[in-house]
Parts: structure tokens; sequence; C-alpha cells
């Protein structure tokens, strides 16, 4: 049923498939305390996802702001290891085609 889906709803359009996706965590310290809510930062954390698909590669990044986000750098960590299975074995529309 779900392959009749996918080839139902993607007739006529470029499907891509994901191959690769790659995670790299960063922190950068900051030359001097950035204030933001009220409080200081002193370094930005976050992840840029590298994916590769059948029709080209992209970089994106999650860098949660604390105390400005509800989600922080170890929930965001989580989630997207959670997801990032999911990306493999699925067809998506290719909306630029």
């Amino acid at each position: 049923m779900r392959n009749y889906f996918y080839t139902f709803v993607f007739i006529g359009m470029v499907v891509v498939k994901i191959l690769d996706c790659r995670l790299y965590s960063y922190s950068l310290p900051f030359s001097k305390p950035f204030i933001v809510a009220g409080k200081p930062l002193e370094n930005r954390q976050g992840i840029i996802i590298g994916l590769v698909s059948n029709h080209g590669s992209g970089l994106g990044d999650i860098a949660p702001l604390p105390g400005v986000s509800e989600e922080n750098f170890k929930k965001a960590l989580y989630a997207i290891n959670q997801i990032r299975p999911l990306f493999f074995n699925c067809d998506l529309p290719d909306d630029t085609a």
C-alpha cells in the first residue's frame, strides 16, 4: 500500500532519494559574552546537517538559542537522531523540478 501511495502522489514528478545524512556538532566561542534574553552566552552551539540525494547535496543547521528557544542542544540532537533513520527508504518529491 505504501509504494502505491508514493507512486500515486508523485506521478509525473521527479523523486528525490536521500542517500546519506551526516551530522556535525559545533561549539563556537564568542570573543566576548553575547547577551540573549538577559543572560550571557559564551558560545554558540549547534548541529550541521549534510544531506546527499540522487539529485545533489545540501547543508542545513539546527542551533537552538538558549533563553529564546524551548529546545536546547541536547534535545535537538536527540530529536534529529530519532528522525534521521526516516530520511532513508523514503521518496520525496522534488518541488524544484
